[in-house]
């Protein structure tokens, strides 16, 4: 039996959509997310199919434009879980598989059936590992991002709060020096205005270090 390869990927793209919208999961039912899953099915069943050229022996695979890397890149910038990933190429196997066992010509040996499911299996995870490469970059750059945030509240905090206190009681102190001999008690004042200067800055460094170890 020889099965047209577009009305193979019809069957099968149709059963992968049945398996989505019933799947109950709201990323999964997204029309947008499901095109993209489509594609993807679309290019496993060719690659497959053309690897198990008159559904016999498997053959050498032709090339296939793979979407999976733009497709996890565009899942990662939307904030989709790697874990709908997954979900979603367990359901494309359950789809494509029955569809892929029925274009077999009979009688259908168990080697072959073995060898089609082994061989869809991998096409699908090598596909879900490409596209989980974005995912990973994507958090990797949150996570610079964030530290990144980090040291610069530190840099405005060491800022606003420490070098500006300490600015303030070195101030303090020049007046004190210039006031010392020339009027005492104008410089006791300044003295311990630097006094309460310094003590604020050290206890904003203290505070500083304290969030550092939250």
């Amino acid at each position: 039996m020889s099965v047209e390869p577009n009305r193979l990927v019809d069957r099968a793209v149709a059963a992968y959509t049945t398996l989505l919208d019933g799947s109950g999961s709201p990323v999964l039912t997204d029309r947008s997310l499901q095109l993209q899953l489509t594609r993807q099915a679309e290019a496993v069943v060719r690659v497959v199919a053309t690897a198990f050229a008159a559904f016999g022996t498997p053959t050498s695979t032709l090339p296939a434009p793979d979407p999976s890397e733009a497709i996890g890149e565009q899942r990662a910038k939307s904030g989709i879980h790697p874990t709908q990933s997954l979900a979603a190429a367990t359901l494309m196997f359950e789809a494509l598989f029955p569809v892929l066992v029925e274009a077999v010509d009979p009688p259908t040996s168990t080697d072959t059936v073995v060898a089609l499911g082994t061989a869809l299996q991998r096409e699908i995870q090598e596909r879900l590992a490409v596209g989980s490469i974005p995912y990973v970059n994507y958090l990797l750059t949150k996570l610079l991002s964030s530290q990144q945030d980090e040291r610069s509240r530190i840099a405005r905090d060491l800022h606003d709060r420490i070098a500006h206190g300490m600015g303030a009681a070195l101030q303090q102190l020049d007046l004190y020096d210039h006031y010392r001999s020339r009027d005492p008690v104008r410089a006791q004042a300044h003295l311990a205005t630097a006094r309460e200067s310094i003590k604020s800055s050290f206890d904003s460094t203290r505070q500083v270090s304290a969030d550092l170890w939250v």
